[in-house]
């Protein structure tokens, strides 16, 4: 609003670029109701939107989780005859992610591999979505292994997605191998990659393994976090080893881990 202000001090009337610009700024500043007025204003300007006019659009409306919305800018970007490029893909399918649409997302994957390509930020995207989705995360690893196949080749947010889908399932087996193909393909395994792994194994008891992914991070001087210290902690639990529950509650201080419950 502050650039649209701006504008009419200057007596100059506003442009797609200069309204672009605007719109942009305010979506990564999570300004979204503001990203939003300006692309009516580019519409009541008559102007005509441009590809990242929608593409901003799509983004605004994908923070506010209205996946239908931004759906239905791609579709009048088609309308329109105005040229739709990975960038508004992806957005759609980030705004599908946060409720979980799966069907949605694949089918916008699908339609940009056909037409433009895609991208390890449009796989990330539909496997997190998949993930997010009750009992969908088989999906989500469908999605990686076609990644592993061909092309784009999935990088460490694609594995960590991955292993985060097997943990609902408590696929910890399946969470293992991830790990390792990430070690074989020379990523770096993360914080969230040992937290998502030793979450799989919480759901069975597997404390034993839980223990040792722990200690592998540490090893690797990464620093646990109260996810993965409270995963150990209930994998302990569950598996009836209530001693080695206690000493690893007793042992998150001098982790530098605050203990969430008590």
């Amino acid at each position: 609003q502050d650039v649209l202000g701006r504008m009419a001090t200057a007596r100059s009337p506003p442009d797609v670029v200069g309204l672009n610009a605007a719109a942009h700024a305010c979506t990564k500043a999570s300004r979204w109701q503001t990203a939003l007025s300006h692309m009516t204003h580019v519409r009541t300007a008559l102007l005509r939107p441009s590809t990242v006019s929608f593409s901003g659009a799509i983004s605004a409306w994908g923070r506010t989780r209205r996946w239908q919305h931004a759906v239905f800018l791609l579709g009048q970007m088609s309308g329109l005859s105005v040229p739709s490029n990975q960038i508004s893909h992806n957005a759609v399918i980030s705004a599908c992610e946060a409720r979980g649409e799966w069907q949605v997302a694949l089918l916008v994957m699908r339609l940009l591999q056909r037409h433009l390509g895609i991208d390890a930020v449009t796989c990330n995207a539909v496997i997190s979505t998949c993930d997010k989705a009750q009992g969908m995360w088989s999906r989500a690893l469908e999605v990686l292994s076609s990644m592993a196949a061909a092309r784009p080749a999935p990088d460490s947010t694609s594995f960590n997605a991955g292993i985060s889908a097997s943990y609902k399932p408590g696929k910890w087996m399946l969470a293992l191998d991830l790990m390792r193909r990430m070690v074989m393909r020379s990523l770096q395994l993360t914080v969230i990659s040992h937290s998502a792994a030793i979450s799989a194994c919480e759901h069975i008891g597997h404390w034993q393994t839980s223990l040792s992914l722990l200690g592998a991070l540490q090893e690797a001087k990464g620093l646990p976090d109260v996810i993965s210290c409270s995963a150990c902690v209930s994998a302990c639990e569950q598996g009836g080893r209530w001693r080695a529950a206690l000493d690893m509650f007793r042992h998150m201080p001098r982790l530098h881990v605050r203990p969430d419950v008590f």
